[in-house]
């Protein structure tokens, strides 16, 4: 891919980033889910994953492939979100945290998430200033909203939650299958969508979707309405999925269906479009609080210093964060893969895939210090 040419797209403030379900990975925080031997997991999976264990009697059934619930009745309905809200102040797992400081880097006009969750506005808040921040909810609508102008890539980008805000309405989010059908209703006629999103978008010519499970029909759809195709022919906008997945029956259809070049299975190809943006000198000015040590660590992950890194985070963690980041769980995963790599016991983009992992996993551990 030629992500320095989508880089000055951006600049010209043409392309809008998508978040999926499944684009911030978390890591674990606590020994506890360290020990569950998920060395990865998103905001997606775990708030599915704490509904299924915590409300076993009410629920009905899981449809995995369609990652919703039927539930009992109203009553579980409710329980389960208050448990999506619960998950936000947890911190059993952290979002990753170098990640979303470079997407608060990257000028995006508009960052549109599929998650219910606020984690990248507060990194915002951190890196950068308040951006303008809505949510599309297929009830009502009460709450803050902050917009009120047209989205820019420098001073004024925009956060837009298409799948609700718990933190802003619980009755917000998509759980069920009812839920699914009314979100498609009134999205797909522009209903409660905001007159300056739908402008944007219709101006719109490239979209950067990171982590889509685009065998889902449902994102399909999504993609129909993202793409504005009010013909057969319309479409002449360019989509490039990050860290998403299609089978190979599928893989066809929706290559040409949305103009789909190129798809990248890790989320290397995101890190290279950073760069591109980097080279461009087209980043963001942010705000880095970052503590030497991090900035020291950071260092030496981009040097792949693997094992200097983790010797370092291990000397600055207090008593309380040893206790609650497991070290050792980490120090292994690096052991295993040095031996797989000098052995040749996994194919290279296995390697590739485990050692980003444990990279932004001690970046994410250094964030906390």
């Amino acid at each position: 891919m030629d992500w320095n040419k989508i880089a000055l797209e951006i600049r010209k403030g043409n392309t809008v980033l998508v978040l999926g379900p499944d684009a911030i990975p978390f890591y674990p925080a606590r020994k506890d889910a360290a020990q569950s031997l998920v060395d990865e997991t998103t905001f997606s999976r775990l708030t599915r994953k704490d509904i299924r264990e915590r409300l076993n009697g009410q629920i009905s059934y899981f449809y995995k492939r369609d990652n919703l619930f039927l539930f009992k009745d109203a009553r579980a309905k409710r329980d389960a979100m208050e448990i999506v809200e619960e998950c936000i102040h947890h911190r059993n797992w952290l979002p990753d945290a170098e990640l979303l400081r470079k997407i608060v880097a990257m000028p995006f006009p508009i960052v549109l998430n599929l998650n219910p969750d606020k984690y990248l506005f507060e990194a915002f808040l951190k890196y950068f200033r308040e951006p303008m921040f809505d949510y599309f909810s297929i009830r009502n609508k009460s709450g803050h909203v902050n917009f009120d102008k047209k989205p820019d890539t420098k001073e004024s980008p925009l956060i837009y939650n298409l799948c609700g805000s718990v933190m802003d309405d619980l009755d917000s989010v998509v759980l069920d299958h009812f839920d699914l059908f009314k979100f498609m209703q009134k999205l797909l006629n522009d209903e409660g969508v905001p007159r300056l999103l739908t402008d944007s978008l219709h101006t719109a010519n490239r979209f950067i979707l990171l982590g889509f499970e685009l065998e889902r029909w449902y994102f399909q759809m999504f993609l129909h309405y993202l793409n504005r195709l009010d013909g057969p022919f319309d479409n002449i906008n360019q989509n490039f999925p990050i860290l998403s997945n299609v089978s190979e029956d599928s893989r066809e259809f929706v290559m040409k269906q949305f103009n789909i070049e190129h798809f990248a299975a890790s989320r290397a190809d995101f890190d290279l479009l950073y760069q591109a943006c980097e080279r461009e000198n087209m980043l963001r000015k942010i705000n880095d609080p970052a503590s030497p040590v991090e900035l020291q660590i950071r260092m030496l992950v981009a040097q792949n210093k693997i094992a200097e890194a983790l010797d370092t985070l291990k000397n600055h963690l207090d008593d309380t964060e040893m206790k609650q980041i497991d070290l050792p769980f980490l120090r292994s995963r690096q052991a295993d893969w040095l031996e797989k790599s000098q052995k040749k016991l996994a194919t290279a983009e296995h390697l590739d895939v485990e050692i980003n992992r444990i990279r932004n996993t001690i970046l994410t551990y250094a964030h906390q210090i």
